[in-house]
């Protein structure tokens, strides 16, 4: 009687099919114990508040620079809070944005500490909450309203901004 399973480098088809099935119960078992942890990085969950907003001539950034004639950096003080259980979130400028009242979007260009120094990210653990300034360049006759935080979730985290003195 003939061997039914093709013999490939020594091994038959029948066993390479039991070990990557065997591959991908381990795997799979790994996995199980991780369920929350995706869950949680698929949808996060913060809470977002503005605190406040204020403008400057000078951005975070080291050395401090001028802004451009015409312009002026606008600081929008927020409180983040990790809602997730179990999972750190990093948060970068390029994932807030804003919206005048024409909505007309604009990017965040820095991220600044309380002492309005630049940061790269912000770090926060779960349940932890952090404040810090998320910081717009735009021309002095922008009045910003919206701050949105884009984080590849289904919708975005959104708050109000409240009115500021601009610069003259």
């Amino acid at each position: 009687m003939r061997n039914r399973f093709v013999n490939i480098g020594g091994r038959t088809m029948k066993f390479q099919a039991m070990l990557g099935l065997s591959a991908v119960v381990i795997a799979a078992l790994l996995f199980a114990g991780c369920t929350d942890e995706i869950e949680e990085a698929l949808n996060p969950e913060v809470e977002l508040q503005v605190m406040s907003a204020m403008t400057s001539y000078q951005s975070p950034e080291s050395p401090r620079e001028n802004v451009t004639e015409g312009y002026e950096y606008v600081y929008v003080k927020i409180e983040l809070t990790n809602k997730n259980e179990n999972l750190d979130q990093i948060f970068w400028a390029y994932e807030f944005g804003a919206e005048d009242a024409e909505r007309n979007p604009y990017d965040a260009m820095f991220l600044s500490d309380l002492d309005e120094r630049e940061q790269s990210s912000f770090n926060i653990k779960p349940e932890e909450t952090k404040e810090f300034y998320v910081v717009f360049e735009v021309e002095v006759t922008v009045d910003l309203t919206l701050l949105i935080l884009e984080m590849g979730a289904d919708e975005d985290f959104t708050a109000d901004i409240p009115s500021y003195t601009h610069l003259s």
